[in-house]
């Protein structure tokens, strides 16, 4: 089952917001409004992520999944200074370009 939190659901929707053509936007949002309602959406309130020392540099978002990844989560992304950040801090991340360009990560 999917884990997300709200901050990173409201990054998604300002992405979609004008980043494809209305068709392709359309199916998009058909399809991250069906990975909503199958997920599990964690609330941590920002005023307890600010206490991350790496807020400033990651930002509010970033420090929501670094919760998850501290509560057992296994982190999906392609953010790179993310993944330096939770490798760093020996917590379970995939990297989307590794799994994509293996190669180049081997």
């Amino acid at each position: 089952n999917a884990v997300t939190t709200p901050h990173i659901l409201a990054e998604v929707s300002n992405l979609l917001d004008g980043a494809l053509a209305p068709p392709f936007r359309k199916q998009l949002a058909d399809r991250v409004q069906a990975l909503i309602r199958s997920s599990d959406e964690r609330f941590v309130p920002g005023h307890k992520l600010g206490r991350n020392h790496e807020i400033g540099r990651l930002g509010l978002s970033d420090c929501a999944v670094i919760d998850l990844a501290r509560r057992g989560c296994t982190v999906l992304t392609d953010d790179r200074p993310l993944v330096l950040s939770l490798h760093a801090q020996q917590l379970r991340v995939l990297y989307l370009r590794a799994l994509r360009f293996p190669d180049e990560y081997s």
